[in-house]
């Protein structure tokens, strides 16, 4: 067992150091993805608060951002080490619920193919260790260690408070299911640890905490996407489900959970993460069916487990190549030192803008879509007005997402043909317009 345990955690290593290691050495050495440069935005903005404020909002990300600072090389080997320590907690919890070695290795290959697996730890945010921390708890939780749980579950109190409440009440639903004491006593300490946390000191309100990102369509891309899962994972998770339907409370149970956790993605993105880690146990249950079923024709077992391995493999190795040569690049960085006051830009470029400049920004994804389309210019200036926005970034991708592709189309039409508007920078990269407030006198 331990050396499949050093075989697992070698892949693991592998997996990650990959994309870390070609991009810091070979690409480019700054965080990949979106959502790294806003969690260290939002930290800055905490600091500027306080450091006790920021702090006690994100703890984890303290921990990242003080090392990080000025070189990101330790950023990723902590996500080493986070990845590492993941998949060890995951196998031991697995053998708590299973003893058979080879459902353990394929459910861990699983998850660490996962897209959730390989962009929470080649980021730079805290999804890493409240990974570590629900696994942790969960372990503590099937080992009866109810004191060690509890602190680990106010230490996720730190952090997300919806990741905090999910993961609590599925402890709960379990352990009250084992043990029908009154073990539910033990969460009102973190519950109202984390209330008073997050509402008292952080300032925040109870809606805020607990509100939802509706949009169904949407939000089912971070179930299959950078935050979940692959669709074939999905399907075999599915199944493995199926399979696990035996006749039992516990079972039914813990499929009720499954489900639940899969229709609260849909409107809670980090609730992705847990859906992600439950439906890999049952995609593995799924793979080793398919591996240990009698088949009249060997052959044909032999190319669906292929088939299968590819199928896992692939969508892997595609991401990875994207992390690899996603932006932000030297050159890309070399175009936000153009730039001088408000930017109105797309919502990577904003959070990426906001991090290296400082500069204040409004995204493209916050303005509607009407002003975006529109070709009155007093309309499109009254906009750019009313945030302060005097510059505007646009490259390519930015033009796909918001202009159709088509450079007549609505304000990008004003941009081009107008004299309120001036090109201060324009390359391969990006074109930045700077609004002529001489002509227009800021109107």
């Amino acid at each position: 067992m331990n050396k499949t345990l050093g075989t697992i955690i070698l892949i693991a290593f592998i997996v990650i150091m990959i994309p870390l290691g070609v991009r810091d050495f070979v690409t480019n050495h700054y965080p990949a993805f979106e959502s790294s440069y806003a969690a260290l935005n939002n930290f800055n903005e905490a600091l500027e608060v306080s450091t006790f404020h920021a702090i006690t909002q994100d703890p984890f990300m303290a921990i990242t951002y003080f090392l990080t600072e000025g070189w990101f090389g330790w950023g990723f080997a902590i996500n080493v080490i986070l990845a590492a320590a993941c998949i060890f907690l995951c196998f031991l919890l697995l053998t708590r619920y299973t003893k058979k070695i080879q459902r353990i290795t394929i459910t861990c290959i699983i998850l660490m193919l996962t897209p959730m697996f390989i962009s929470v730890f080649t980021g730079i945010r805290s999804m890493a260790w409240y990974l570590i921390i629900i696994l942790g708890a969960a372990y503590t939780a099937e080992r009866k260690q109810y004191k060690l749980m509890l602190l680990l579950l106010i230490l996720l109190g730190f952090g997300n408070f919806i990741l905090f409440f999910a993961t609590s009440m599925i402890l709960f639903l379990l352990i009250s299911f084992k043990q029908p004491k009154q073990y539910w006593l033990f969460f009102i300490i973190p519950l109202l640890w984390t209330l008073f946390l997050k509402i008292v000191i952080n300032g925040y309100s109870i809606v805020s905490l607990i509100t939802p990102e509706f949009g169904y369509l949407t939000n089912i891309f971070y179930v299959f996407g950078s935050t979940g899962t692959t669709f074939f994972i999905f399907i075999n998770g599915l199944f493995g489900l199926y399979l696990f339907s035996e006749k039992s409370r516990k079972n039914n149970m813990i499929i009720t959970i499954a489900l639940a956790l899969f229709v609260l993605a849909l409107f809670y993105p980090s609730i992705a993460v847990l859906f992600t880690v439950v439906f890999a146990f049952f995609a593995g249950i799924a793979i080793q069916f398919f591996d240990e079923r009698e088949w009249h024709l060997s052959n044909f077992k032999s190319i669906t487990m292929i088939l299968i391995f590819c199928a896992l493999i692939f969508p892997a190795a595609v991401f990875i190549g994207e992390i690899i040569d996603a932006e932000p690049s030297d050159e890309r960085i070399l175009t936000y030192d153009e730039l001088t006051d408000v930017v109105l830009a797309s919502p990577e470029n904003a959070e990426r803008i906001t991090y290296f400049t400082g500069l204040k920004t409004v995204s493209f994804s916050e303005v509607d879509q009407e002003l975006i389309e529109t070709r009155d210019l007093d309309q499109f200036i009254t906009f750019l007005s009313q945030y302060d926005i005097t510059e505007i970034y646009l490259d390519d991708a930015t033009i796909d997402a918001f202009f159709k592709s088509d450079d007549d189309h609505g304000s990008l039409l004003l941009l081009q043909n107008s004299e309120s508007f001036f090109i201060t920078h324009n390359d391969n990269v990006a074109t930045i317009w700077k609004l002529n407030s001489n002509l227009y006198n800021g109107r």
